[in-house]
């Protein structure tokens, strides 16, 4: 059986984020209500998150045109900018939101909140 919490744990301690993530309690349960086929879209988005090197604005939320999909992309690119970091891939953020029911959607904003950088510790 295949280990998503150890696999993202490893790819964000690689990209400077703090460990024990492994055994966050947000990344749980994120990991518990998602299908297999929604942790490898997660693995994927995990994998396209690089860090930026100089500060770049998220994008601007536009209430008439965006729906609620384009405003949680929205919302998660500016939750990793406070870090330093985005999302190289939007297309794999984007199937990864594909279908997403609330819940997972929540699960999914508390993980990014949760990160850490080591650089804070």
């Amino acid at each position: 059986m295949r280990n998503y919490a150890e696999e993202i744990s490893s790819i964000l301690i690689k990209k400077n984020f703090s460990s024990p993530l492994y055994s966050s309690e947000p990344l749980k349960k994120l990991l518990e209500i998602l299908s297999d086929e929604k942790k490898d879209q997660l693995l994927r988005v995990i994998l396209s998150i690089r860090e930026y090197k100089s500060p770049r604005p998220y994008s601007v939320i536009n209430d008439e045109l965006g729906d609620e999909h384009d405003v949680f992309i929205d919302e998660a690119e500016m939750i990793m900018q406070m870090f330093g970091y985005g999302f190289s891939r939007f297309d794999f953020l984007e199937e990864f939101l594909d279908g997403l029911t609330k819940d997972e959607k929540d699960a999914f904003r508390a993980f990014l909140i949760s990160l850490k950088l080591k650089e804070y510790y």
